[in-house]
């Protein structure tokens, strides 16, 4: 600034040299002189503003082209472009302003409110075996699902970072059965106080899983609990009336307390068909001769030679009540009949051999 100021004054001197007041001064020769020291420095001064109006002009388009956090240097030539070529913005009203604050707050806070909704504390379901409400802890996980207007989550739950996880509650057949099967591995390691637990819930699911009944009437028979034995026979029965195999298993519980009557009445009414009826009637056989009612026992037997004809056990069998009874020669053709069919063992073969020697002796 300080250069074009001086220019300017060594040039307005200059011009005073010319003035009116001064041509009395000059000589013809003087003003006949052309001014070529003026002209030099008109020339100068010209070439000095159009480059400056050149830079005020390229300046905002250099500014314009430099990265976003750049900033141009400061200097004399930036001072007179931005003095020219700038305007000093009026600031806004206070009003203005705060209508502008207020709304960047506002939109602030609904994305805080907006990410928020996306995560939330769930409920991790623990069901108990006996299918009550299920409890709810509190986890941190991420909803997927729908959300119902209660606010109760039925959707699939999904941990952060983990696959979807969707509870799941056993039915009580499900649960009885899983029961059961602990049952059986108590049984089978020797631990039968836990096999009677497992076994006894096992029929709190599902009072139906007749094999959880029969393996616990077992357990208590094993164990020497007879009444125990007999009581959940009983009430097996008591539900469930047409299933025939607890009374078969009741009958052997009698019979092995000497209650041979009731297991012999409890035997005689069931109704069975198939390996259960051969069951059936070779029990009632042994109970009819251990009460002395052989005629009842061969009854028994010709049921068992109809369900297995030719059959040499049962052959022998029915020839022993008969022989029993005194009818020794109708007992005779009856052992030799057993004793040309197939399946005695050798101790049953040198049983009826000597019989037989007997027989024709008393003859």
């Amino acid at each position: 600034m300080s250069v074009i100021n001086q220019m300017l004054k060594d040039l307005e001197s200059r011009q005073q040299q010319y003035q009116v007041t001064n041509l009395d001064n000059l000589s013809p020769v003087s003003l006949l002189k052309p001014p070529q020291r003026r002209l030099l420095w008109l020339l100068t001064l010209v070439s000095i503003l159009a480059a400056v109006m050149t830079g005020a002009y390229l300046w905002p388009e250099m500014v314009r082209s430099l990265p976003g956090e750049q900033k141009p240097e400061t200097g004399l030539v930036q001072t007179q472009v931005q003095a020219h070529s700038q305007v000093q913005a009026e600031p806004q009203p206070q009003s203005q302003t705060e209508s502008k604050v207020i709304p960047q707050i506002e939109a602030k806070s609904s994305a805080v409110a907006r990410g928020s909704q996306t995560t939330t504390t769930y409920a991790k379901v623990k069901a108990t075996a006996a299918g009550k409400e299920p409890v709810i802890n509190e986890a941190p996980v991420v909803r997927t699902g729908h959300q119902h207007q209660n606010n109760n989550v039925t959707d699939m739950l999904v941990k952060p970072g983990s696959m979807a996880v969707t509870p799941l509650l056993m039915s009580n057949t499900e649960l009885a059965q899983t029961r059961f099967e602990l049952g059986v591995k108590a049984e089978q390691n020797g631990n039968f106080d836990q096999a009677l637990l497992e076994y006894l819930k096992a029929l709190e699911f599902n009072p139906a899983l007749h094999i959880a009944r029969e393996h616990l009437a077992a357990v208590y028979y094993g164990k020497g609990l007879m009444a125990s034995a007999a009581q959940t026979l009983l009430q097996g029965i008591d539900v469930f009336p047409d299933y025939q195999h607890y009374r078969l298993l009741l009958a052997r519980v009698y019979q092995a307390t000497g209650q041979l009557q009731a297991a012999y009445d409890n035997a005689a009414v069931m109704q069975v068909s198939g390996a259960e009826a051969i069951e059936k009637w070779a029990l009632l056989g042994d109970l009819a001769e251990a009460l002395n009612r052989y005629d009842l026992a061969q009854n028994a037997y010709n049921q068992l030679l109809t369900l297995r004809p030719g059959s040499g056990r049962w052959l022998m069998a029915r020839a022993y009540t008969i022989d029993l009874q005194g009818n020794y020669e109708e007992a005779m053709r009856e052992y030799k009949q057993a004793l040309a069919s197939a399946g005695l063992s050798d101790s049953a073969v040198a049983f009826i051999q000597q019989r037989l020697s007997q027989l024709g002796a008393l003859q």
